[in-house]
């Protein structure tokens, strides 16, 4: 299935479920030792005005860092967008259907994609358990 429509997908589906992750509001609060850094942006298709940005998250810590996703490198997360210098929440949530739990152990790492409106709006998001917080993200294609 093309990103686009995933994308569609689990917005729609979104709507209707309740949030299973908690949003962070507090900037650079992440777990302790980890580390995320973007690998990567990426213009989707024109028609879907979308942009895929790809974050890279290395366990630096001790501890586990446990999340929900439907496999090891698509973890359900919160996205927030920054306006008038304040970050609110901008996606309401994932629905629970399929969700499976995982840990990332110490002195691993993932990668996962978040697609975001190319609309060059900040945006960052936030999964696991302790909190892991990516940096800030302008949505536009380099």
């Amino acid at each position: 299935m093309n990103r686009f429509l995933l994308a569609i997908l689990l917005s729609s589906v979104a709507t209707a479920c309740t949030r299973t992750e908690a949003a962070s509001s507090e900037a650079g609060k992440s777990a302790a030792g980890a580390r995320v850094e973007v690998v990567s942006k990426k213009r989707g298709e024109p028609a879907e005005g979308m942009i895929f940005v790809r974050f890279r998250v290395e366990n630096g810590g001790a501890s586990g860092i446990g999340y929900r996703g439907w496999s090891d490198d698509s973890p359900t997360y919160t996205l927030e967008v920054q306006e008038d210098g304040a970050w609110s929440n901008y996606q309401i949530g994932w629905c629970g259907t399929g969700l499976l739990d995982f840990s990332l152990k110490p002195g691993a790492e993932m990668a996962f994609d978040v697609p975001l409106p190319a609309d060059r709006k900040t945006y960052r998001a936030t999964f696991g358990d302790p909190p892991v917080v990516t940096p800030p993200v302008v949505a536009e294609a380099p």
